[in-house]
């Protein structure tokens, strides 16, 4: 009997890469076409709750914890949601 050999030849690697990179580089453009965009969800995706926020931060009575616990949401999904209201309320009179 003869054994059977499980090792691939220097062609078949580079045939398979090939193959391989040609499906990840069309793969993300067919799932556009489709109306998918991929990535995880945004926390505050819902306008009202991003207003809500920007609200009680701009009022200036409600602490970070508070406006955290009450949308669900981390420290850190809240000061990224406010960095641009922040940019944007320095350039009004």
């Amino acid at each position: 009997m003869k054994s059977q050999d499980n090792h691939t030849t220097p062609a078949e690697t580079v045939s398979e890469t090939t193959v391989c990179e040609k499906h990840s580089r069309r793969t993300p453009h067919s799932g556009r076409a489709r109306g998918r965009l991929g990535g995880r969800p945004k926390k505050l995706a819902d306008a009202k709750q991003l207003e809500l926020a920007r609200t009680l931060y701009a009022g200036g009575q409600t602490d970070i914890a508070t406006i955290c616990q009450t949308l669900g949401i981390s420290r850190a999904i809240l000061y990224r949601a406010l960095k641009g209201f922040q940019n944007d309320s320095s350039v009004a009179p």
